[in-house]
């Protein structure tokens, strides 16, 4: 089991996006550690603030399945990667 470092955060519905994210880390990777959230203005655009975190999680995952699983998570919840909102 090797300790991996997350930084999640979100500036759509960040509550919603965030609380799923940290129910599916607890059932994926079961005891995981959570800092407390932070609120950051958004930075280079115009936009709602940010929430960020960090979660500490033990995982039997290499880092390349790790970062696989991690994107199906953002995938199943509307995550995009073109820039445009989510749905």
């Amino acid at each position: 089991m090797q300790r991996a470092w997350l930084s999640l955060g979100s500036n759509l519905e960040p509550e919603r996006h965030l609380g799923a994210a940290l129910v599916e880390l607890r059932a994926r990777f079961d005891a995981i550690l959570v800092s407390p959230v932070y609120r950051f203005a958004a930075v280079g655009f115009d936009g709602p603030d940010f929430l960020n975190l960090a979660v500490g999680l033990d995982t039997d995952l290499d880092p390349f399945a790790l970062n696989h699983w991690l994107h199906a998570l953002e995938d199943r919840h509307g995550r995009r990667r073109d820039g445009s909102a989510s749905r």
